[in-house]
């Protein structure tokens, strides 16, 4: 850690908004990555990947753990909400 001057920390997760501070939740990763770097920490976004279902339909938890970001799924929701985390940065 000593040799990084800032720490910027974005990781998707599965679970959501509403469920950040539960047990799986991605506050708790946040917080572990804070007590590990410190002030070097600057900036720590999640993106869900719950984002890549459909409205009408939830992923199941079997395919929440096999779906992967790609060209083909990186659209609509998830992909706004990177372009703002980016207009943050």
């Amino acid at each position: 850690m000593k040799s990084i001057v800032e720490l910027i920390f974005v990781t998707t997760c599965g679970s959501d908004e509403e469920n950040k501070d539960t047990t799986f939740g991605y506050e708790n990763v946040f917080k572990e990555v804070k007590a590990l770097a410190g002030n070097k920490l600057v900036f720590a976004e999640a993106l869900s990947i719950k984002l890549l279902s459909p409205k009408t339909k939830p992923l199941s938890d079997e395919e929440m753990m096999n779906i992967r970001l790609s060209d083909t799924v990186f659209c609509n929701e998830i992909e706004k909400r990177f372009h703002q985390m980016v207009e943050k940065l």
